[in-house]
């Protein structure tokens, strides 16, 4: 299932920008002190190689670190582009004029404001049909995102999305769009644990948090 992957890569994409500061001290100190310390305990080349790592271990330990360190301060740069995105937003319109993956970065910067722990899909194309996942309180939501303007959002897309959530055993649905619903849909969402967000609720979602602490 999706959810259940091991997924390491996506996950340090999708990290703060600190988690990049820190990787860059870890990664210097293991190399330079740890390192040396463990060549020498093999047999045969072990102390020459400790003794090597002594002498040269700071170029690839620098280089490393700086490899991370500049994966921060991309990460930086981003967030602060999401947040401005955000602070922003002066109405619908402003909504509707954002490309999908704008669009994307936008629900997943206000569900994080509402205090959720969320997790971005940062691969190209869909993750079965789920694009933001949430974390609160020991449970998962899944949110998919219709960056659609003119055409509602039918109830095809909510029964898919209960679908993908029975399989991952997550607690809710959030479907979120820049347009609005079908009756169907509504219909269809009624009475489930499935949360339909418009152009205009994600609007007023955003000014609440823009007003929070």
């Amino acid at each position: 299932m999706p959810g259940k992957r091991n997924r390491p890569a996506l996950l340090l994409a999708g990290a703060p920008w600190w988690v990049g500061v820190a990787l860059a001290a870890g990664s210097w100190m293991g190399i330079v002190h740890i390192l040396p310390d463990a060549l020498a305990g093999l047999p045969l080349a072990g102390p020459g190689l400790a003794g090597l790592m002594d002498r040269f271990a700071w170029a690839p330990a620098t280089a490393v670190a700086a490899l991370f360190l500049l994966w921060a301060l991309a990460s930086w740069r981003h967030g602060r582009r999401k947040r401005r995105r955000l602070d922003t937003r002066t109405g619908v319109a402003s909504i509707r004029s954002l490309s999908w993956r704008e669009f994307e970065e936008l629900v997943a910067e206000a569900f994080r404001r509402e205090g959720y722990r969320v997790e971005e899909n940062v691969k190209a194309g869909a993750d079965g049909g789920v694009d933001i996942r949430l974390r609160r309180g020991g449970k998962l939501f899944l949110v998919q995102c219709k960056s659609w303007n003119r055409n509602r959002v039918g109830v095809g897309v909510v029964r898919e999305m209960c679908g993908v959530m029975m399989d991952e055993g997550a607690a809710g649905v959030v479907i979120v769009c820049s347009g609005g619903f079908t009756r169907d849909a509504w219909g269809f969402a009624k009475g489930k644990p499935v949360r339909l967000v418009g152009g205009r609720a994600l609007m007023e979602m955003i000014a609440g948090v823009r007003r929070s602490p």
